[in-house]
């Protein structure tokens, strides 16, 4: 397998992240990610509601939106740095009112840790739960019983020097003996429900043979990386991704929803969305006429730039629903652009303020309905990579491609990236590492990948779920 090397790029050490049964009945639950690093800054101010006039107490501040009614450090808070809504790059923290972004210089240097027996695990979810300043993340995990493949998804507490410890778990997936295709990818996504500026989470709970039970469930933080009693909506379907946003413009975030229509043999799916009411509750559900596969992933994002979030579904082709306003969209758009199964990346990868999409090997840049007015190929490590994710690696200010590569052989795949000029050209790839190496099990990569400074130090880090692991990229450049 080739390694390409480029000059201005990152030093990354690469860990594997296991969540298995074993690790949790035997309580080895701090997962050490090879680094001892102390976080390089304390933890930023919880925020506090304003006082009885309004106002806020000497050196904070109120912002407008998802902050109203709280006050702010705004030297020291990562969604709020310098000025309101300023929000710094996942789990990077804000010191002096600027995000402590490191811009990479070095070359590549890689180390590898294996971190014992292996689960399958897919998505995963990531956000502060605890408030300690760093990045947690919920996962799905095994419990006692062998017959179900996921029954729970487990917080892992970020100590912000590169390792995390297992917390508490909570039911999730389906029951014993259930041919649900979309088992191991359970889907959660993580939002602040009811603006009390703690991390609240929706997912998919065990599934039940009760058609009134409800299929989607949201659970409010506490604060402390635990979570309240279930709220359950809907029912009867089965949620294969979910989306939060605030798709009507109150300010409160509402949920995009597919669901499989029923079996694993069905060929459509119901596309809804449920408005929140700001309580960890929602309400008025809409179902939109998307004609997509089972195993699609919906996304929300400007499209078409014109400032109102509009609804992108993926499977192997991009349904685009256009926003028009208060929650109402257009009829869904069958682009004739085909895409990752099950993955969409949306970035502006030349900096016009644009919406550009990864297509397999090519960018479409500056995207309108279903047109773009240009596209370039990147380079390809070979002719089977998969991208995963847009994020800045290298501290430049331009979001780069992270992908998953196979030389076509029956290799190992690697994770690498393809550095972004900022001009709509990219590098040669860099290959940060492979996956998983022939003395453990491999099953597979999954088409997803989380780009977050997992230890605080400037530095944006990968996390790969895949069917064997979480393999964490942890990045050290200097």
């Amino acid at each position: 397998m080739k390694r390409l090397f480029l000059q201005q790029s990152s030093r990354v050490v690469i860990l594997a992240i296991a969540l298995p049964s074993i690790a949790l009945a035997c309580s080895r639950s701090r997962l050490h990610t090879g680094t001892t690093t102390e976080p390089t800054a304390p933890p930023p101010p919880v925020p506090v509601p304003v006082q009885a006039d309004g106002t806020c107490e000497p050196g904070l501040d109120t912002c407008p939106g998802s902050g109203a009614g709280y006050c702010f450090d705004l030297q020291s808070h990562p969604s709020h740095c310098g000025t309101c809504d300023s929000v710094c790059p996942l789990g990077t923290p804000c010191e002096n009112g600027q995000c402590h972004v490191v811009h990479c210089t070095s070359r590549i240097s890689v180390r590898t840790t294996h971190m014992g027996a292996a689960f399958r695990v897919y998505s995963i979810a990531l956000a502060d739960f605890d408030r300690d300043g760093a990045i947690d993340f919920l996962a799905p995990t095994p419990g006692n019983d062998p017959t179900v493949v996921v029954n729970s998804v487990t917080v892992f507490h970020g100590q912000g020097d590169g390792t995390f410890v297992a917390g508490q778990s909570y039911p999730a997936g389906i029951g014993s003996g259930a041919k649900d295709p979309y088992t191991l990818n359970v889907p959660i996504a993580t939002a602040d429900l009811n603006h009390d500026q703690i991390p609240d989470i929706v997912m998919r709970p065990i599934l039940s043979s009760d058609s009134s039970a409800p299929t989607i469930v949201a659970r409010l933080g506490n604060g402390d990386g635990t979570f309240g009693p279930e709220i359950g909506l809907a029912a009867g379907l089965t949620p294969a991704s979910i989306a939060v946003a605030d798709l009507d413009g109150d300010g409160l975030p509402d949920l995009a929803v597919i669901n499989d229509q029923g079996t694993q043999f069905s060929t459509g799916i119901q596309f809804s969305t449920y408005h929140g009411a700001g309580d960890g509750t929602f309400s008025n559900r809409q179902d939109l006429a998307v004609s997509a596969e089972p195993a699609s992933t919906v996304t929300v994002a400007d499209w078409n730039s014109d400032g109102i979030p509009d609804l992108i579904v993926a499977d192997l082709y991009v349904h685009v629903l256009l926003g028009k306003g208060q929650g109402q969209f257009a009829q869904a758009m069958d682009c004739g652009i085909t895409g990752n199964p099950g993955k969409l990346i949306i970035a502006d990868f030349d900096r016009d303020g644009l919406a550009d999409v990864v297509n397999g090997n090519t960018v479409l840049f500056g995207m309108h309905d279903c047109n773009a007015t240009r596209q370039t190929t990147y380079p390809a490590a070979d002719n089977l990579a998969v991208p995963l994710t847009a994020a800045d690696l290298n501290g430049d200010g331009v979001p780069d491609i992270a992908y998953s590569s196979s030389d076509g052989t029956g290799g190992l795949p690697s994770i690498g990236y393809l550095p972004s000029d900022g001009h709509g050209g990219f590098g040669a790839p860099v290959i940060l590492g492979d996956v998983w190496d022939s003395k453990d099990k491999y099953s597979g990569v999954n088409p997803n990948a989380y780009a977050v400074d997992v230890n605080g130090d400037g530095r944006l880090d990968l996390l790969v779920p895949n069917q064997s692991s979480i393999i964490a990229f942890i990045n050290t450049c200097q």
